[in-house]
C-alpha cells in the first residue's frame, strides 16, 4: 500500500476500522476506532500526509454497502467477516 501511495502522490486511502458483536457498541466502536488510528499511524510514520487518509469505523451494526466507493464490495465483506480488524482502500487520483 505504501508503495502505490507513493507512487501516485494524488492517490488516497481508506481506513476502515471494524469490529464485531462480542461485546458492548460503545467498547467495539472504540476497537474500530483503534485499529483504525493504528493503521493511520503507521503510515504517517512512513511518510504518508495525514490529509490523503480519510478513517472510518464501524461497530456490530453495520450492515448491507459500507463504502460505494469499493467495486469489489464482496470480497470487503469477506475480509471483514475473516479478520475483524482494518481493512485499507486505495484510490486512484481521478485524471
Amino acid at each position: 500500500m505504501l508503495k502505490k501511495l507513493n507512487g501516485a502522490p494524488k492517490s488516497d486511502l481508506r481506513i476502515l476500522g471494524y469490529t464485531d458483536a462480542v461485546g458492548s457498541g460503545k467498547a467495539n466502536l472504540e476497537l474500530a476506532t483503534a485499529r483504525a488510528r493504528v493503521a493511520r499511524n503507521y503510515m504517517i510514520d512512513r511518510g504518508i500526509e495525514p490529509d490523503r487518509m480519510l478513517l472510518r469505523v464501524f461497530g456490530e451494526a453495520v450492515s448491507g454497502n459500507i463504502e460505494e466507493d469499493i467495486e469489489q464490495q464482496s470480497e470487503l465483506e469477506e475480509i471483514r467477516k475473516l479478520y475483524r480488524c482494518v481493512v485499507l482502500v486505495w484510490r486512484e487520483a481521478p485524471e
